[in-house]
């Protein structure tokens, strides 16, 4: 399972850092990757990611995707395009319109749909739920500084069934009652923690359970990423408040991933929280996949 927590956040790293600057494939532990001459193909044996390198030239969408049920966005440049096994699809594509345009086209959309989840505040949008019997969400927030347009919109469809699980009443209860909440970081056999890691300034949130699941190098940087109990709003909002007093604070959002960006006391940190679900191979018993690369 650790190996496919690594996989999917350096695919997630390599999508951002491509998406806003238009950089070199490189080698990713456990991924074929394929480069030609306006895109970069990472697949691995539960997905296929296709990735533009070459900023004026969109990526198609991958094959069978549902636009009868979800449209992409009326000229989308799609910088991301993946398609995985079990059915489920992300995009993550531009546009000049502004994040209202990209809400007005989506509310119409959804106006037959079962929403769960809304918010258009702080200039920026998501919308999560169910369409005719699959799960969606669409998020819209400022482009990428850098980048030639105004909008950045991140779209994933997955099967509602993805979401049924196969894990029975009585088990769960099973996991419950083996998790008591220690405040301790858990680090595995076979991961050892970064000494010089800068714990007073980007502290790990120690509520609930939490445990080790990476740590590396990556892009010249130092990474850690670990995995924790606690609901992916309660993490949001803590690393929220330690990014308050950061200089060039960014905030984006990537379909179940959000990333906040920011220097602190001189050191520039990029946070990512992803929902843990079943298509990350995790342990259900965590809520919440956190990355930090400083």
């Amino acid at each position: 399972m650790r190996n496919k927590f690594i996989t999917m956040i350096l695919i997630v790293a390599l999508v951002l850092t491509m998406s806003a600057c238009g950089s070199k494939t490189e080698t990713i532990e456990g991924a074929e990757v394929e480069t030609d001459k306006d895109t970069t193909t990472i697949s691995t044996d539960q997905s296929e990611v296709v990735v533009s390198t070459d900023m004026d030239k969109s990526v198609p969408l991958p094959d069978g995707y549902p636009e009868d049920i979800l449209p992409v966005y009326d000229d989308l440049f799609i910088a991301t395009a993946s398609k995985n096994l079990d059915g489920s699809y992300a995009i993550i594509g531009f546009t000049d319109a502004s994040i209202s345009d990209v809400e007005k086209f989506y509310e119409k959309i959804f106006e037959n749909a079962e929403v769960l989840m809304k918010d258009s505040s702080d200039g920026n949008y998501m919308n999560m739920g169910s369409i005719d019997g699959s799960s969606y969400t669409i998020s819209a927030s400022p482009a990428t500084e850098g980048l030639e347009y105004e909008t950045g919109v991140t779209i994933i469809f997955m099967p509602i069934d993805l979401f049924e699980g196969d894990v029975e009443e009585d088990d769960e209860e099973e996991v419950e009652e083996e998790l008591v909440p220690t405040g301790e970081l858990i680090v595995p056999e076979g991961v050892e923690m970064h000494e010089d890691y800068p714990e007073d300034i980007m502290p790990i949130n120690t509520d609930g359970v939490i445990e080790l699941a990476v740590a590396m190098q990556q892009n010249g940087k130092d990474m850690i990423g670990y995995m924790s109990t606690c609901e992916p709003d309660e993490i949001l909002e803590y690393y929220l408040e330690i990014f308050e007093e950061a200089d060039n604070f960014n905030q984006q959002s990537f379909g179940p991933t959000i990333v906040l960006t920011g220097e602190i006391d001189g050191v520039d940190f990029e946070v990512g929280i992803t929902i843990n679900d079943e298509n990350t191979g995790e342990d259900l018993k965590y809520k919440t996949l956190i990355r930090i690369v400083y």
